[in-house]
């Protein structure tokens, strides 16, 4: 399986490659991320919105499922892309009441995506892509430490959902924002939070509830 399993990361890359997972016009490029995959990944964030929930077996969950595999494709081709569209997505908590210690909104759908492709990418290179610096030694060492005290906590349940609101997810997505964004990204960065945050406050304001 080991002498198997390069050839086969191979053969799944090239073909991943030729797929033309976003539209090539407009042909600009965004610090180097291409217009298309930008587009194309934020219409599937806002998709993931636009199809209400079901049961597990329902049409609408049949189409959730094919917007993320969708997304974590377009994430392990153009990940710089997703990064950008993952960010400006934080704002979308709001737009639904996720309640529950393990349910799981917009914001946590599109960085599963990532972490997908992070971990796809890095079997493929054979390298783990992460960029160390103290700040992630830093919040490895918080995040272990909290992990413990919510294992202590009162209720275990909704203590580990508080860790993952406030700690796992925020650090999980610098991470990744770090690893695939760099000093050129900083202005479409802030561009994608600004944008979600006004797409998500006309959201609210059409439809408060």
């Amino acid at each position: 399986a080991g002498m198997c399993l390069p050839p086969l990361w191979k053969k799944c890359h090239k073909a991943l490659q030729a797929i033309p997972l976003y539209p090539q016009s407009p042909s600009t490029n965004v610090a180097g991320i291409p217009v298309g995959s930008i587009i194309t990944a934020s219409l599937g964030a806002v998709l993931l919105w636009v199809f209400p929930d079901g049961e597990v077996f329902s049409a609408y969950t049949a189409l959730r499922i094919l917007v993320l595999i969708y997304l974590t494709l377009l994430a392990i081709k153009v990940p710089s892309a997703l990064a950008l569209t993952t960010a400006g997505s934080q704002f979308f908590h709001v737009l639904r009441s996720e309640v529950g210690p393990y349910s799981l909104g917009i914001p946590e759908l599109m960085l599963g995506t990532m972490l997908i492709a992070w971990t796809t990418r890095s079997l493929y290179y054979r390298k783990l892509q992460l960029e160390r610096s103290w700040i992630l030694y830093a919040g490895l060492l918080l995040l272990l430490t909290a992990a413990i005290a919510s294992i202590f906590a009162p209720y275990p349940k909704f203590a580990m959902r508080s860790l993952r609101l406030v700690l796992l997810e925020p650090f999980l997505l610098f991470i990744l924002l770090t690893t695939y964004l760099d000093r050129r990204h900083a202005r479409a960065l802030l561009a994608s939070v600004a944008i979600g945050g006004i797409v998500t406050a006309l959201i609210a304001l059409s439809d408060p509830l």
